[in-house]
């Protein structure tokens, strides 16, 4: 099935006037009673529909190049663990992934690539931590993201997710000031 996200703001008001609308496209489906959803990437509601048939005659992992959401995850994983991290570490981040894909599964997220900056923000939203090991988890997601970028299987996210620069204990406070509004970014 597919179906328009309405942006905020959009003029379209009623059923006969959807095919102008330029809204974003999402394809719905059901899989043993599992509801998945993706994002057709366009508003271009013929090119959607045409994608939709590709799919349906081809399978849809054939025309994405992005991982599925626990396939990245375990991914990353195998690479932290070839990294030699610790255990505590691995820990996080087994956390953080089993966070991620409850919300991926919640939402209806597929791939990696069907992750964007509003989702992040809505799964940053769910986390209890506060303070440092909120600092800590955000430094792993955007880790894990820098991952899936250089991967390929996701574009540039538009802001919030940038590197520290500074390691050392004099950048410190720089690298905490940019985590909190990062943190209030995110929120």
């Amino acid at each position: 099935m597919l179906w328009r996200r309405h942006v905020p703001g959009c003029p379209v008001k009623h059923r006969e006037e959807m095919r102008q609308c330029c809204c974003p496209i999402f394809k719905e489906w059901r899989v043993n009673g599992t509801r998945y959803r993706k994002s057709m990437k366009t508003g271009n509601y013929q090119k959607a529909l045409a994608i939709h048939r590709l799919e349906e005659r081809d399978g849809i992992k054939q025309l994405t190049t992005s991982a599925g959401v626990k396939d990245a995850c375990d991914k990353y994983m195998q690479d932290a663990q070839a990294r030699d991290l610790k255990d505590p570490t691995l820990y996080k981040f087994r956390l953080l992934f089993r966070q991620l894909q409850e919300f991926a599964e919640d939402k209806g997220l597929v791939f990696i690539s069907d992750l964007n900056l509003d989702n992040l923000r809505q799964f940053r939203a769910t986390w209890p931590n506060e303070n440092e090991s909120a600092r800590v988890k955000l430094g792993n997601l955007r880790a894990f993201i820098g991952f899936c970028k250089k991967s390929k299987w996701i574009g540039e996210l538009r802001r919030g997710f940038k590197g520290c620069e500074g390691r050392g204990p004099e950048d410190r406070a720089a690298r905490v000031g940019r985590d909190q509004q990062d943190l209030e970014g995110l929120c």
